[in-house]
């Protein structure tokens, strides 16, 4: 893998992007299916839209879609999906500096993005969503949504769903029952494409500068992998103890949340650096890594208990803070 190295560390972040999306741009092999599959697990939404339109026979409208968005900075990670789909388009919201591909045809959904999930299937809970999303593609490629009653059972699809009911529906459609939701028990992690798209979406590569009056220099210095997820999913993450051979899980139980994490020296530098560098991250992840290992080489050699390398980690982390 090529990384992007000794960024100047005060030029200005439109510099540092424009180098960075031609970094990517060379380092972006064709995408791997479970990579797409595990950024989806991690990034991606089923959306069912239903709004009314009085040109419709029922006056409604059912809109599905798949979608990701992302950070503007990542446009290029979203033009690589949406050439491995060959569907889809992209647009950008200006508002939030955001970039949404989404796939909105039915024929494409029906040919494209649900094939490719029932072949490299979602294993977080995610694939509840996708499972409910197919039963409304699949209603509507048999027209059944125009009338009353098909209508009614894609909105009982649509109550199950994690984000539930809008309150216009809920008041218009007052008989809705939701459909059962799909029990997920696949979430174990077995490929490592998977496993790479999901980092790509969810994983943390951290720096860490701690004050510390112990440390010989006042700070100590500290690698952190973690991978945080709804506490739904703590099966899948305690599945990735086993897959990498290290790591804890650490649940917080405030947030609904769990993450997997590790932070032993000698696992970042034997196993977690090793892992990605075979299986490459593909956005601006990438770089962040980059960052990661530069650290890590500075760790290894203890320059971080002398001045100049505390120095030198603190460019690092400065030139990766501007990345965001």
């Amino acid at each position: 893998m090529e990384f992007v190295t000794q960024l100047p560390v005060n030029e200005p972040l439109d510099w540092i992007l424009n180098v960075t999306m031609i970094k990517i741009n060379k380092n972006l092999n064709k995408l791997q299916p479970f990579f797409i599959t595990g950024f989806t697990d991690a990034e991606s939404s089923f959306v069912i839209k239903i709004s009314r339109d009085h040109r419709a026979k029922t006056g409604w409208r059912i809109d599905p879609a798949f979608e990701i968005g992302l950070n503007e900075k990542d446009l290029v990670l979203l033009e690589k999906i949406q050439s491995f789909f060959a569907k889809g388009s992209i647009r950008k919201n200006k508002v939030n500096n955001a970039v949404i591909f989404a796939v909105q045809s039915i024929k494409d959904l029906a040919t494209v993005i649900i094939p490719h999930f029932e072949k490299y299937p979602l294993i977080s809970q995610k694939r509840a969503d996708f499972e409910l999303f197919k039963q409304v593609v699949v209603i509507m490629i048999n027209k059944q949504h125009l009338s009353l009653s098909g209508l009614q059972e894609v909105v009982n699809i649509r109550a199950s769903r994690n984000k539930g009911m809008t309150e216009i529906l809920k008041e218009s459609f007052p008989n809705t029952i939701p459909v059962h939701r799909p029990a997920i028990d696949s979430n174990i992690v077995s490929n490592p494409n998977w496993l790479t798209g999901f980092v790509e979406g969810e994983g943390s590569f951290i720096i860490s500068l701690v004050t510390n009056a112990s440390a010989k220099l006042g700070i100590k210095v500290s690698l952190r992998f973690s991978i945080s997820q709804h506490d739904r999913d703590i099966k899948l993450m305690d599945s990735l103890v086993k897959f990498l051979g290290c790591g804890s899980i650490v649940k917080h139980n405030a947030k609904f949340s769990v993450e997997f994490v590790v932070t032993k020296f000698s696992d970042i530098q034997e196993k977690i650096i090793p892992f990605f560098e075979k299986n490459s991250l593909q956005g601006i992840k990438s770089l962040k890594f980059n960052s990661f290992i530069e650290a890590a080489e500075l760790i290894k050699n203890k320059a971080h208990l002398n001045p100049e390398g505390l120095k030198e980690i603190k460019q690092i982390k400065e030139r990766r803070n501007k990345l965001g």
